[in-house]
């Protein structure tokens, strides 16, 4: 339960999961990867496996009208634009994708805080690969690529993420 996840966060991560939440307000993502590292740690996975289950959650929850519009789009639309999206969505950095290839999309996810760095990758490909799926994507590859210093942001070093998705119909 939510109790025990508490007492494995630091005191200021749990005092701001527990504020009120406006859903359409912009968000502090930093603390999220410390709320699933005491999540898996509570349920005995490792971090990745939380994310992935935590996207299947998710996904669940959006219903049928997302799975029908995935059901639509073409693979390379999704590939496109999903990761666009969640980095509007997310409320940091910026993410540019190009078509490399028949069924080939790369792309880079620049402005991420160093403390996201590795959740932002999980957790967008972990969603990536169900949108993709569902848009008719078999035999799907997401690969990362080292993060690159980016630039500063309020002080903070930020991290570019590029990324290549590839995939067959």
């Amino acid at each position: 339960g939510f109790d025990a996840v508490r007492r494995d966060l630091p005191p200021d991560v749990a005092d701001y999961v527990e504020g009120p939440r406006d859903l359409f307000a912009k968000y502090d993502a930093i603390p999220l990867p410390f709320v699933n590292v005491a999540i898996a740690r509570r349920r005995g996975v490792r971090f990745d496996e939380q994310l992935r289950d935590a996207n299947h959650w998710s996904e669940a929850r959006n219903g049928a009208l997302y799975r029908a519009v995935l059901a639509v789009l073409s693979a390379q639309s999704v590939a496109l634009a999903l990761p666009r999206a969640a980095a509007i969505a997310q409320h940091f950095g910026r993410t540019t994708t190009r078509v490399t290839g028949q069924r080939s999309v790369s792309g880079s996810r620049s402005g991420v805080p160093r403390t996201l760095v590795r959740w932002t990758g999980f957790a967008s490909a972990h969603y990536l690969e169900r949108a993709l799926a569902r848009a008719g994507a078999r035999e799907l590859q997401i690969a990362y690529g080292v993060p690159a210093l980016d630039r500063e942001l309020s002080g903070e070093p930020t991290y570019a993420l590029p990324f290549t998705v590839t995939w067959q119909t």
